[in-house]
């Protein structure tokens, strides 16, 4: 068993070695989680697409209660374990296997072993097989449930569903895009599609590839365009500001997870990695003293800041007192929602 935001996870082939880690490193559905947190409502009505293993509807239905939970999940294969992870949390959300389109009908849903990667849209290049699921119309289900709060992670399928979608009386919309499968471009156009239906984007409950959209009496002209924080473009800013911040030529301790700047330019600054051996990036410290004395190492090596980006923002998490040893052997010079940079030059070499 698997323990998640107060939930009881029970395993099954359903879990992949990847989704265990990430169960069991609390990294699972952690920015949903975060965003729920802040927007969920005792009172809410919540409808949610793409049930994955029902860690979401569950964690809902503790808050609102289970009648005023309704999921939606279109690959078969998942529906006997989200009905046994209800089971051993006691709750028991409306789930229908099915999945919300344009009209009544069939969709094919290419099947991935990574239960998350399945789609109705399917990405070049992946290997996965094809079923027939039955489709409901979203305006029919959404008429029905009238939901006030929103739920969408469904694997690139949010394209072809936003621009069609009937909003009227659902106050929050946490939707995760997939740039992978639609591209920066579709993301965009889904985001669009909700902010045109008069839901402004909230920066502070968003993160990663998970974006919430409150509904708003004074739309911001703009000002505040979700599409201006996908991947893509906080990376332009955010290269602009580790530019202006870090020294030409410098050298500089880059955090990412590995999973932003590969190959990335600086404009002739360099990047080292906080921990590595034989010139591979070693990931996480074991801890946080090891986690000083490698910042120790490379300000001996000349770094005279440190970066950690988003992707790597869960390193906070993961390593408790690393920043609280940070402030009191550097100093923040930036923090934000793509950057946290820290000054080592007060740090011994």
């Amino acid at each position: 068993m698997y323990e998640l935001a107060g939930l009881t996870i029970p395993p099954g082939p359903h879990l992949t070695s990847e989704i265990r880690d990430q169960l069991a490193s609390g990294r699972y559905e952690r920015a949903e989680l975060a965003a729920l947190r802040a927007k969920l409502r005792t009172d809410d009505t919540v409808m949610e697409l793409g049930t994955g293993i029902g860690v979401l509807s569950a964690y809902c239905a503790r808050i609102t209660g289970s009648a005023s939970v309704f999921t939606f999940e279109a690959n078969p294969a998942l529906e006997t374990p989200i009905r046994a992870l209800y089971r051993a949390n006691d709750v028991a959300p409306t789930l229908q296997m099915c999945v919300l389109g344009g009209h009544h009908g069939e969709v094919r849903l290419h099947v991935h072993e990574d239960f998350w990667a399945s789609s109705t849209v399917s990405a070049e290049g992946t290997a996965s097989s094809a079923v027939a699921v039955p489709m409901r119309p979203f305006a029919e289900a959404i008429r029905d449930v009238a939901p006030t709060l929103l739920i969408i992670d469904i694997e690139g399928g949010e394209r072809e569903l936003t621009p069609t979608l009937c909003l009227d009386g659902v106050r929050t919309v946490i939707i995760e895009l997939h740039p992978g499968v639609i591209g920066e471009d579709g993301c965009a156009e889904a985001l669009a599609a909700i902010e045109d239906a008069g839901f402004a984007f909230d920066p502070a409950t968003s993160s990663d590839d998970v974006f919430v959209l409150e509904r708003t009496a004074t739309p911001d002209g703009g000002a505040n365009r979700a599409a201006d924080y996908l991947p893509a473009a906080q990376q332009r800013r955010a290269t602009e500001e580790v530019c202006a911040i870090v020294p030409p030529e410098a050298a500089f301790v880059l955090v990412d997870s590995g999973l932003w700047w590969e190959g990335g330019e600086f404009e002739g600054r360099r990047p080292l990695r906080l921990v590595e051996r034989d010139g591979e990036d070693w990931g996480l410290p074991a801890d946080t003293t090891e986690a000083i004395e490698e910042l120790a190492a490379r300000r001996a090596e000349g770094a005279e800041l440190v970066v950690f980006a988003w992707p790597a923002f869960w390193w906070f998490e993961e390593l408790p007192g690393l920043r609280d040893a940070l402030t009191a052997h550097a100093a923040c010079v930036l923090e934000n929602r793509r950057l946290v940079i820290f000054d080592l030059t007060r740090m011994p070499a």
